[in-house]
């Protein structure tokens, strides 16, 4: 697992499923593995749109933040991911 709990990403990506979420924020929210693929999928709770999509360890580059799970689950965790 190369990404933490509750650690700021962006998503970096050109594939068309996530296309709509592509260079915005969000934290690490969970973890998986493809049962297909095998490869590592993060859930991400993307910050602007207030969803959570499954988004490939590949498709995702760390902002160096990261938040306790207190902070997460404060209602004003944007705050620690503007730049």
């Amino acid at each position: 697992m190369k990404y933490k709990y509750y650690e700021a990403v962006r998503v970096n990506s050109g594939l068309a499923e996530t296309r709509t979420i592509d260079k915005k924020k969000g934290l690490i929210i969970g973890y998986s593995t493809d049962d297909v693929t095998g490869s590592d999928v993060y859930a991400v709770t993307i910050i602007e749109e207030q969803e959570t999509w499954m988004v490939s360890e590949s498709e995702l580059e760390t902002l160096g933040i990261f938040l306790t799970e207190d902070e997460y689950q404060s209602s004003d965790y944007r705050k620690f991911c503007d730049s």
